[in-house]
């Protein structure tokens, strides 16, 4: 209620409420889902924001007509938790390949804890491009 009243009051004075600024959502995208152009409202397709969202999953369920806030989208997870994965160690011309499973999520880039099933040890990597874990070296 009290949001509703400070749109109002926002509205009264003249003042734009951010969430007028925020493209909308031509129909309902459910959470997990990768945003498409046609997946925003027409009139704010072209607008920077709307470029920006084209291609991000989202987190949340947004329902038609409802603003997409950039919060609500993210880069697409290509790993999911408990996934089974290859786990790839390079050090020069020596290169090692495990199996291992996923303990969260990640998209491409971002740093994920892998389970190494053969030797029941955690290790980190960053997930690469193609759905491998290049691991890190341990200090």
């Amino acid at each position: 209620m009290r949001k509703l009243w400070a749109v109002l009051v926002a509205c009264a004075l003249g003042v734009a409420p951010s969430l007028a600024e925020a493209p909308l959502a031509a129909r309902t995208i459910r959470a997990g889902a990768t945003v498409t152009a046609d997946d925003i409202s027409p009139a704010n397709v072209t607008s920077t924001e709307a470029l920006e969202l084209i291609g991000q999953q989202s987190r949340v369920t947004v329902y038609a007509g409802r603003p997409m806030r950039a919060e609500d989208f993210g880069a697409p997870q290509v790993i999911s938790r408990n996934q089974v994965v290859t786990l790839v160690f390079r050090r020069g011309s020596l290169v090692i390949r495990a199996e291992g499973r996923s303990l969260g999520q990640g998209a491409v880039g971002s740093s994920l804890r892998v389970l190494n099933t053969a030797s029941h040890t955690t290790v980190s990597g960053s997930i690469q491009p193609d759905g491998t874990i290049s691991v890190l070296p341990q200090p």
